[in-house]
């Protein structure tokens, strides 16, 4: 495949971006799930903030995987979709941990599917720090410029519109 890289600034610009916002949405999910397991409770307030802290460092943690959504095609989509799943699953989980009495698990649940739902993304989408050459054909590097027709006269792949 004929294709070129974005660049070294491009790459380090997302991937610097990955690790604050990873750290944001940890303590942000680390709040829901506090909150989720402690509704109704009475005096129940410091827990919130000791999951809003183990949720940023639960998000400093698995910030690699942020680096997937952060440098994939549709990174912005992916960081309201891989925020969204994860959120639910916080509340999910926060909600299960209360009927059963199992705050830690609804912690490991949270984080197995954020990791999860980052690598699925960058599955799904690809990496956009790759870019293709217009006007080669994609297969072999044929320069396609000036041909009617849609086919490559190299290889035979046809040329995408």
């Amino acid at each position: 495949m004929f294709r070129r890289h974005r660049g070294a600034l491009w790459t380090a610009g997302r991937v610097a971006i990955a690790l604050p916002a990873s750290i944001m949405l940890g303590m942000l999910f680390g709040v829901l799930i506090a909150l989720s397991v402690v509704y109704g409770k009475a005096g129940a307030l410091g827990e919130v903030e000791i999951m809003f802290l183990v949720g940023g460092f639960i998000g400093a943690v698995t910030s690699p995987a942020f680096i997937l959504v952060s440098t994939s095609r549709a990174a912005v989509e992916g960081a309201i979709v891989v925020s969204a799943v994860t959120a639910a699953a916080a509340i999910g989980s926060g909600i299960l941990a209360r009927a059963f009495d199992a705050g830690g698990l609804s912690v490991l649940a949270t984080t197995g599917v954020y990791l999860v739902a980052c690598v699925m993304w960058r599955t799904r989408s690809g990496s956009g720090a790759w870019i293709e050459i217009p006007g080669l054909c994609p297969k072999c590097g044929y320069d396609l410029a000036g041909l009617s027709s849609g086919i490559c006269p190299e290889c035979g792949v046809a040329r995408k519109s």
